[in-house]
């Protein structure tokens, strides 16, 4: 069961990870949903191969199980596409630390055949305020990481 629920590659929840929030969800009504995409993964993929992305989506995918706590939900869900769910926190405070560290972490990667400076543009939304689920936050969060896309890339933006 614990296999059928893990990304072999980063050792993360794989799309099973959103049903899990769904259900923390239920439980917690509070807590932060962090929908993050790798800046201009194609490029990498393309430029240095399928090898040197993976070492990069092995790498965020250990940044967010530092960054984030062990009751907290952090997944794969697509390619270069990540969600985390802060659980039982609704905290501005901490939610914005916790996205600047994913930041700083991810443009301080070095990954051994990359030389480009890898980022990520994040978007976040708490939750009650804007949903009790995951599907009513996703959609929060998503708009505001197209926001950061939009802007520039490699940013962040809490809803």
């Amino acid at each position: 069961r614990d296999q059928a629920q893990q990304d072999q590659l980063t050792k993360l929840y794989n799309r099973a990870g959103v049903k899990l929030i769904d259900a923390r969800l239920e439980q917690i009504s509070r807590g932060v949903l962090f929908m993050m995409d790798l800046d201009d993964f194609k490029s990498i993929n393309d430029n240095y191969g399928h090898a040197a992305g993976d070492k990069l989506l092995t790498a965020v995918g250990q940044i967010l199980t530092e960054t984030f706590r062990t009751d907290d939900i952090v997944a794969r869900v697509g390619g270069d596409e990540f969600v985390a769910f802060l659980s039982g926190s609704d905290s501005r405070t901490t939610a914005e630390q916790k996205g600047q560290e994913i930041l700083d972490r991810v443009r301080a990667l070095r990954i051994q055949g990359i030389h480009t400076i890898a980022s990520v543009s994040i978007g976040a939304a708490s939750a009650p305020t804007y949903g009790r689920n995951y599907e009513t936050l996703s959609i929060v969060a998503d708009e505001v990481l197209y926001q950061v896309k939009k802007g520039g890339k490699g940013g962040f933006i809490l809803k």
